[in-house]
């Protein structure tokens, strides 16, 4: 099965000098497609690229850009990025668990939790920052206290 991200292949064979033989079919000329672009632009585009771990990728992403011309890192957006890493995380895994778990013991996908937990990343980045968002050089973190609590008792909820 090739997924559109590409997949790592992993073979291993002792009987062989090679032991282990390490291919990929990711799309690594994608890379291309940004030279020339702002920084903030490849910033954007990268979410594009990706329909799983999409605010990873760009996070990671824009990690390399900033370390690449020796930009400053500003902290406090940092663990404000991270924390939108992690609800993507928490995400993906409710997901899977209202969809795939139920399968597993052969009874119907939870559908009713799914509209909140589409919802949990683009609340996370609107409690955590202005309008513009999060993956950009000129990122703020303006957090909205109130609604990051409410926010947080959903999410409790939800894994509940």
């Amino acid at each position: 099965m090739n997924y559109p991200e590409g997949e790592l292949q992993i073979t291993l064979n002792p009987s062989h000098d090679a032991g282990v033989i390490i291919s990929s079919s990711r799309p690594l000329q994608v890379s291309r497609l940004f030279v020339g672009k702002p920084f903030d632009q490849v910033g954007q585009e990268i979410s594009l690229l990706y329909n799983v771990c999409a605010t990873s990728q760009t996070h990671a992403s824009l990690l390399a850009l900033n370390r690449a011309i020796a930009q400053p890192l500003n902290q406090q957006v940092e663990i404000g990025r991270a924390l939108l890493v992690f609800t993507e995380t928490v995400r993906e895994h409710l997901y899977r668990i209202c969809i795939d778990w139920p399968t597993l013991f052969s009874i119907p996908p939870d559908h009713k939790a799914l509209p909140s937990i589409t919802q949990l990343l683009p609340s996370m980045s609107n409690c955590l920052f202005d309008p513009a968002g999060a993956f950009h050089t000129h990122s703020k973190l303006v957090i909205n206290h109130s609604a990051l609590q409410m926010l947080f008792d959903d999410i409790e909820k939800l894994i509940e």
